[in-house]
């Protein structure tokens, strides 16, 4: 791609000799713990950094599916031509994935100068780690000449970092509770923080079936083009095909999208996110035309790592970062579906801000042996605690491992032919085996 040239003055910024993993560490090293529930530290760097998107931007916010839509989206502009940046979080395996240019994680030498250029321009302003990688990624795509931006709010939505940039549409996907400490012990309460990322005029797709209250009531007020799941479109699946279709009487300039090939595990959730992606690029046809030839490319080819992700074999493998109870209960009715296996072993650990009685509760009884871990991370349950949580609400054998690999290969070392090893409960502890299995996870 294309970049703007740069003075020399703003570019002696990026000589820094550090690597990428020492300015991970740093940028952790300083992070901004205070409660400060403003965008103004973000604004003012924002400001010094003369930073700006001219290009189209969608921002995403939801509980769970987020991440998945801005996959979907991102793959059906790319099939289509046009250079799409798109910013996600958390990783699974490299920070690298956060910040993709066409479906490419940025190479570490653009990320190594974007963090430069960030320290130097907040000259002292306290940020978070996610605050500062955000206000990296904003100027890498600026750096670039885009079509398209998406952004995926990393909390909440009102006071996130990704909240400062204008969005030419929002998504908001399904809201259940998490993050309740932050956001709000109620439904309608974390959806207000949500429909913080709506803009006056602008456009909004609601991917909810039952999108709390404060989120319409908001859209209303302020008079944003609203496409609603269940409303202004819908989706059905049918003979290993599927099809999404808009009402006519309410959306009468989209089209209809007939035998679609069902992407990635095919599972509700999945297609329910992806329905949610043809919303967006139907909302947005007028500003980026899309072909409908592209439309189901795209789709088709969109990659979703550690999304109730199946590795088939002699073990059937699923790895899902489903982390709270509402995606739980997608992924036991995603397993429910498919055809029975003799046991299913789970590999599992959550952070301990998380609802993990509830998690365990959900999905104690599909599972036969527990092999629990703790995850490398100060948010992460003990894992004695842990294993009291799942021996309270689970009759099924229990297993500790001291690290999430090992809890992997003694799942896979024990299990037989016709068994299911399920991996699930956090990014952390997908990512931490994604990272080591090769094609044969047996050898990670």
């Amino acid at each position: 791609m294309e970049k703007k040239v740069l003075p020399t003055t703003e570019l002696t910024v990026s000589l820094s000799s550090r690597t990428l993993d020492q300015w991970l560490e740093y940028i952790q090293s300083i992070h901004f713990r205070s409660i400060d529930l403003t965008l103004d530290r973000v604004r003012r760097v924002l400001h010094r950094m003369r930073l700006r998107l001219p290009c189209k931007v969608i921002t995403f916010a939801g509980t769970n599916g987020k991440g998945s839509t801005v996959r979907f989206v991102e793959s059906i502009y790319v099939s289509t031509g046009y250079r799409v940046g798109a910013y996600t979080s958390p990783h699974l395996v490299a920070y690298g994935e956060r910040i993709q240019l066409n479906q490419c994680p940025v190479e570490e030498g653009e990320l190594v100068e974007s963090f430069a250029v960030v320290d130097q321009a907040r000259q002292g302003i306290p940020l978070t780690f996610f605050e500062f990688g955000t206000l990296a990624a904003l100027y890498i795509f600026s750096i670039n000449k885009l079509d398209v931006v998406l952004l995926e709010v990393g909390l909440g939505g009102r006071l996130d970092a990704v909240n400062t940039m204008t969005s030419n549409l929002s998504c908001i996907t399904p809201v259940s509770l998490d993050h309740e400490t932050w956001l709000g012990r109620s439904c309608e309460q974390i959806g207000y923080e949500k429909a913080g990322i709506l803009r006056f005029g602008g456009k909004a797709v609601l991917n909810d079936h039952n999108v709390p209250a404060s989120i319409v009531d908001r859209a209303v007020l302020l008079k944003c083009g609203i496409k609603r799941i269940g409303i202004d479109y819908s989706h059905t699946a049918f003979d290993g095909y599927w099809a999404w279709k808009p009402d006519p009487s309410r959306w009468g300039g989209a089209r209809t999208h007939d035998s679609l090939q069902i992407p990635g595990s095919g599972g509700d959730a999945v297609l329910h996110n992806a329905a949610g992606a043809v919303a967006i690029v139907e909302s947005m046809n007028a500003d980026l035309p899309v072909d409908k030839d592209a439309v189901g490319e795209g789709l088709a080819n969109t990659e979703l790592p550690g999304r109730i992700q199946v590795l088939p074999g002699r073990v059937e493998r699923i790895f899902d970062v489903a982390h709270n109870p509402a995606a739980i209960v997608n992924l036991a009715a995603f397993i429910d579906k498919r055809d029975p296996v003799r046991r299913n072993l789970a590999v599992f650990s959550m952070l301990k801000d998380k609802d993990v009685a509830e998690v365990v509760r959900l999905m104690g009884p599909r599972i036969a042996s527990w092999h629990l871990t703790q995850l490398d991370s100060p948010r992460a349950t003990p894992l004695q605690e842990l294993a009291d949580v799942v021996a309270t609400h689970s009759s099924s054998d229990i297993k500790m491992w001291p690290d999430p690999l090992h809890a992997y290969k003694m799942a896979m070392q024990l299990a037989r032919s016709g068994d299911r090893v399920i991996v699930f409960g956090s990014f952390y502890l997908v990512g931490a085996i994604l990272k080591s299995v090769s094609e044969d996870p047996l050898q990670a």
